[in-house]
């Protein structure tokens, strides 16, 4: 093989992991959007309190965005982590 076809072999490995790691933090991203979404849902909906004292509220959702939040945030770090153990 000669110079310039290693380099284009190099060079599209080298793409392919940047395309691997724009993929992963997309995703994360959009995991973390998720958990944004429920926590503004759970700011506009309506909490009340009925005539026989029982609340009534959609505090399921305020776990939910943690767990979407550090559910993306591991997928990003494990992304980074990743692309540059596989950049060297």
């Amino acid at each position: 093989m000669n110079k310039m076809t290693e380099k284009l072999i190099k060079d599209t490995d080298e793409n392919r992991k940047a395309k691997f790691n724009m993929v992963t933090m997309i995703i994360g991203f959009a995991i973390m959007l998720m958990g944004a979404l429920c926590l503004f849902i759970k700011s506009i909906s309506v909490e009340y309190v009925d005539k026989q004292g029982f609340p009534h509220e959609n505090f399921s959702l305020i776990p939910m965005d943690y767990l979407f939040a550090l559910a993306g945030l591991i997928v990003i770090i494990t992304g980074e982590i990743i692309y540059l153990h596989h950049k060297h």
